[in-house]
């Protein structure tokens, strides 16, 4: 048994001895068909991790660490836990604190750590209506229209020809 601590920029608990540490990973798995040969990576979903300790804060300066741990807790503070088992990016998901004559100058406590997931942040530039009304105007180069020319008569007496002409009384 070893001292281990939780600290973030509110602070550093030290705990006095780490009796246990179990860290959890989990995956949610769908009840989805997957076709033979395909990937499963759409229907597995890897959960956060998460350490569950056993610690104790004895001595004087138990009650001022107990108020701390409750602190950060309550704050959602983001922490990094290290002892056996560094974790970082965690927060306090559950903390039980026992005070009996087993340690009657402390406390026992089991606290549930939870690794949270962070996302990442992508920007796009959009260009408003006032910086679009200053961009360069463009020419018509090669969009004009080109006069009317003259057609063969050969081309004019073509199926294709006649078939327009009569289509174009239908509208």
């Amino acid at each position: 048994m070893a001292t281990g601590i939780l600290y973030n920029s509110e602070g550093t608990v030290t705990f006095d001895v780490v009796e246990s540490e179990q860290l959890t990973l989990s995956s949610s798995v769908s009840d989805n068909a997957v076709e033979d040969g395909d990937s499963v990576v759409d229907n597995v979903r890897v959960e956060p991790e998460g350490l569950k300790i056993t610690a104790h804060l004895t001595g004087s300066n138990a009650k001022t660490m107990h108020r701390r741990l409750m602190d950060f807790w309550q704050n959602k503070t983001i922490s990094t836990f290290a002892h056996k088992n560094a974790i970082s990016s965690v927060v306090i998901e559950t903390l039980s604190s026992t005070s009996d004559a087993s340690n009657k100058n402390g406390y026992k406590l089991d606290i549930t750590l939870k690794k949270i997931k962070r996302a990442t942040l992508k920007t796009t530039t959009v260009l408003t209506a006032a910086i679009a009304t200053q961009a360069k105007e463009e020419d018509d180069a090669g969009r004009e229209q080109k006069d009317d020319q003259e057609v063969d008569e050969e081309v004019s007496s073509s199926w294709l020809a006649k078939m327009y002409d009569k289509v174009a009384g239908w509208f």
